[in-house]
């Protein structure tokens, strides 16, 4: 009798332990809610998703094989972020960034320091500068960089119009075209063009102030002031050119 009561305890202890599990089965496939911490040293998997009211604290790495979503913002590192109110889909880097594809933006890029490009460029748009443009790391001897000046360390091609105020040249003044110019050419040397030209630069001997028809004499040297347009005309040795 002794051995049948023993074995009927053991039988109902047995099938409480089943029954509780079985519950707890239940339970925890509907919704499971735990006060405080779960740690497993394997993998926690789900279906549909983990879903946290705090913070979902990972201490190694986390790795997300679907699409990671966030409805606010995502910062990555631990620094102080001065510029963004993290809402709104804002992404925070505290330190570099690399993208192997195409960063794309709707309304622009901004940088607090130096936008660094390590392969070529390209601006579909307008580029725009506030300050300065500096082409090449040569020395800037003769610009302030400063209210929209542009340096170009080598040569620079021009295949539209080019519209000055003034120009200075510490160099040689080389045009292949033609000089048109409503206001006075200064120049401490020569100017050379391989074209023809509106001005000629002669070296002149005498001036003679003459009526506007043409000087019988062609001597080298010698110019009259047309009266038609009143250009100045000087006698090169081989035909009449306009001197200025």
């Amino acid at each position: 009798m002794e051995k049948f009561i023993k074995t009927h305890r053991l039988l109902a202890g047995s099938l409480s332990i089943v029954i509780s599990v079985f519950m707890v089965s239940i339970v925890a496939y509907g919704a499971t809610t735990i006060g405080t911490n779960v740690t497993t040293e394997g993998y926690a998997t789900s279906t549909v998703g983990l879903y946290t009211q705090g913070v979902l604290d990972v201490g190694g790495n986390g790795l997300i094989r679907g699409k990671a979503t966030t409805t606010t913002a995502f910062a990555v590192g631990s620094g102080t972020i001065d510029h963004l109110n993290m809402a709104g889909g804002d992404l925070y880097v505290l330190d570099d960034v690399e993208i192997d594809g195409l960063a794309t933006s709707t309304e622009g890029f901004y940088s607090m320091g130096v936008l660094e490009i390590g392969g070529n460029g390209l601006v579909r748009g307008k580029a725009t500068t506030t300050t300065a443009f500096a082409v090449g790391s040569g020395t800037i001897n003769h610009l302030d960089m400063a209210g929209g000046d542009l340096y170009v360390q080598n040569d620079a091609e021009i295949d539209g119009g080019l519209y000055v105020n003034s120009a200075t040249t510490t160099d040689s003044l080389v045009v292949g075209g033609y000089i048109s110019t409503t206001g006075d050419i200064s120049t401490s040397g020569a100017i050379t063009s391989t074209g023809s030209t509106t001005a000629s630069v002669i070296n002149m001997t005498t001036i003679k102030f003459t009526p506007s028809a043409t000087p019988t004499s062609d001597v080298v040297g010698e110019c009259f002031i047309d009266n038609n347009d009143w250009q100045l005309n000087c006698y090169d040795g081989s035909a009449w050119q306009q001197a200025w």
